[in-house]
């Protein structure tokens, strides 16, 4: 019982976390709401606080997601064959992939 109530919970944890990536994109960070991605997922606000205390704790989340994907794909194109040159390029390749629209509230970006 308890392992499925810890399962829910990830599975909460990582839906809030999704969400609120997907509308950081579409609509920015700074108009993005908690309760926007409260009504996306069929949840009160309150529900999402449950699971962080702050919109920055979800936009720390979203950060710590893309990078983990990063560092996974940084991880199989240094195993791959190629001059250090072309897995570079791929690996810039992938981080722009992942992120394609800046995010992060603070930075300016012109992309």
């Amino acid at each position: 019982m308890q392992a499925e109530k810890e399962s829910k919970e990830k599975d909460t944890h990582r839906q809030i976390v999704e969400v609120a990536e997907r509308l950081f994109r579409q609509i920015g960070f700074q108009k993005t709401t908690v309760a926007d991605i409260a009504r996306e997922l069929h949840m009160s606000p309150a529900n999402v606080y449950r699971f962080f205390a702050a919109k920055s704790e979800i936009n720390a989340a979203v950060c710590l997601d893309i990078l983990g994907r990063i560092e996974a794909e940084a991880e199989k194109i240094a195993l791959t064959r190629g001059t250090a040159a072309r897995r570079m390029r791929n690996l810039i390749g992938s981080v722009e992939s992942h992120t394609p629209n800046c995010i992060c509230p603070t930075a300016s970006c012109t992309s």
